[in-house]
């Protein structure tokens, strides 16, 4: 592999198949959606890409954030498989979409969409229907959204063909977790509580596991756990999130907060903070911002996640009291954010991003806009989606505005004023074009 794709080639295979492998026997999701979505795409090699992206999709889904999916998968993938009308492609794109919508509760089009995949993949050639991991996928789509319907007839044996074929750890919690709610709803206690006892103890971080969990406090007749709540609050939240128009998952993350049982799951807990912490410093509500980030307690966080929670609390904090003008311990959140970085994280991803457009924005606030330029161009150019180039845009008309050339700041600052929605950006840029 080395000769033909070279150093990096190796690593980034290398790396996919961990996380890979964390998924299929660890049951942990984690690693690959932490790999897509911190990790720059553009520069993963050309020859991995399309798998990582791939896999990443797998793994939202069993982590119960297929909502999270709906936004990319339409644009990215459906469009261009309907231009090109590949039919093991045109299958999958399909199956994607109908577990899209049955983590959504959207069961009817999910069953609209499983049909499509079942078209699809009947029209496959006999090579193409040899891959096992696609067929049990369709088979095991197909029973969850059959129970979602209440249509049980004839499933027990299919459904315990689908536990024998499962090829790994993670889809035996899956077919053990259908085997469970299959029995839940035929009265069987005994045999229910068996199965989903089987999944919620090995399903380790899947959303299998939170379901199984729910369906056990359900058969024994308790209420929801907060992780339960914490779950289906990001949930709504993901339905809703928008960063230009962050005050409908607010509320959600603040409802959520707002509960007792919660404080049984800090980790979650955790989590919705963070989030609710990002909404609130995106609507320039920098106070309540970091009333809400100290409430986080690190100390009841595994030690792997903690190093990660701890930077994200850095880079809001940072800005926070950047723009709340409190410059100098601003700078010294971002060199101990900066440290941070170097000695846990690749230097790639949102957050890294992040940090360095708000290294410029304090050189600027400082006075020392020297180099500048050049970093908030590059940051300009490399911006991941529309929130870092409303950042890029607001970097650029700051820098421009504090040299003297107010031309030039000018068109950066109207684009922010266009697509800013109700980010504390479009203030800021309303303000700094009204001053100057």
């Amino acid at each position: 592999m080395a000769r033909v794709w070279g150093e990096k080639g190796r690593r980034d295979a290398s790396e996919n198949n961990y996380a890979l492998k964390g998924l299929c026997q660890d049951c942990d999701p984690g690693p690959l959606i932490r790999l897509c979505s911190e990790g720059d795409l553009a520069q993963v090699h050309k020859k991995v890409a399309p798998a990582l992206i791939r896999n990443g999709w797998d793994a939202l889904l069993a982590a119960g954030m297929g909502s999270a999916l709906l936004a990319v998968l339409t644009p990215q993938y459906g469009e261009l498989l309907e231009k090109k009308g590949e039919g093991a492609a045109l299958c999958d794109f399909h199956l994607l979409l109908s577990q899209v919508y049955g983590q959504m509760g959207r069961w009817e089009e999910a069953a609209g969409e499983q049909n499509r995949a079942m078209e699809c993949y009947s029209g496959l050639s006999s090579r193409e229907r040899e891959d096992e991991n696609l067929r049990w996928a369709l088979c095991r789509n197909g029973y969850d959204i059959r129970l979602a319907l209440g249509q049980t007839e004839g499933l027990e044996p299919l459904l315990c063909q689908l536990l024998a074929d499962a090829p790994d750890p993670w889809r035996r919690v899956e077919a053990q977790l259908l085997l469970g709610l299959y029995h839940k709803m035929g009265g069987e206690k005994e045999k229910a509580e068996e199965h989903l006892t089987w999944a919620a103890e090995r399903g380790n971080k899947l959303y299998a596991k939170t379901r199984a969990e729910a369906a056990l406090r359900e058969l024994r007749g308790e209420g929801p756990s907060g992780e339960d709540l914490a779950r289906e609050a990001q949930r709504r939240r993901r339905e809703v999130s928008d960063p230009l128009h962050p005050q409908a998952a607010l509320d959600i993350c603040m409802e959520a907060l707002g509960r007792e049982e919660l404080r049984e799951a800090p980790m979650w807990r955790t989590m919705l903070i963070l989030e609710g912490g990002t909404d609130l410093v995106n609507l320039g509500r920098y106070g309540e911002a970091l009333e809400l980030l100290e409430q986080m307690d690190l100390e009841q966080i595994a030690a792997p996640d903690r190093a990660k929670i701890r930077l994200q609390g850095l880079c809001l904090s940072l800005v926070a009291r950047m723009e709340l003008g409190e410059l100098e311990r601003a700078v010294e959140l971002q060199n101990e954010a900066v440290k941070l970085l170097d000695g846990e994280f690749t230097r790639r991803g949102h957050w890294v991003w992040s940090l360095r457009r708000t290294g410029c924005e304090l050189k600027l606030r400082l006075g020392q806009p020297e180099g500048v330029e050049g970093e908030a161009l590059e940051l300009l150019e490399t911006a991941m989606d529309e929130l870092d180039r409303l950042g890029g845009h607001m970097l650029l008309g700051r820098y421009y505005l504090a040299v003297g050339e107010r031309g030039k700041a000018l068109p950066h600052l109207e684009y922010v004023l266009e697509h800013g929605g109700e980010h504390h950006f479009r203030r800021d840029a309303e303000e700094l074009k009204r001053k100057r």
